[in-house]
């Protein structure tokens, strides 16, 4: 681990930020937010999309969560991609 790693000030603070999950940057939400997650994803654990979505509602923030079973980080069946392109469309002609 580098020394600069350890330093404290703005500089390590707004690194820290910019690392954090979503969660933490959801009172800056200011538009709806569409979330599609595959539930076996590897990089990106389920409960974190789970909290962000959450916390969202709970600030009144307009929110939709899909979850798809069997997927990782991006989606391989057929009807998923198909799925995630139709909800996609649908939510731009929604929120234009």
């Amino acid at each position: 681990m580098g020394q600069d790693t350890l330093q404290p000030g703005p500089l390590r603070v707004r690194q820290v930020r910019e690392v954090l999950p979503p969660l933490y940057h959801a009172a800056r939400v200011k538009t709806p937010v569409l979330l599609m997650h595959g539930v076996e994803d590897p990089y990106v654990p389920v409960g974190q999309y789970m909290q962000f979505y959450r916390a969202l509602r709970e600030m009144g923030k307009e929110v939709r969560l899909l979850l798809f079973p069997r997927e990782g980080h991006g989606f391989r069946e057929k009807e998923h991609r198909k799925r995630e392109f139709e909800e996609t469309v649908e939510w731009f002609k929604s929120h234009s």
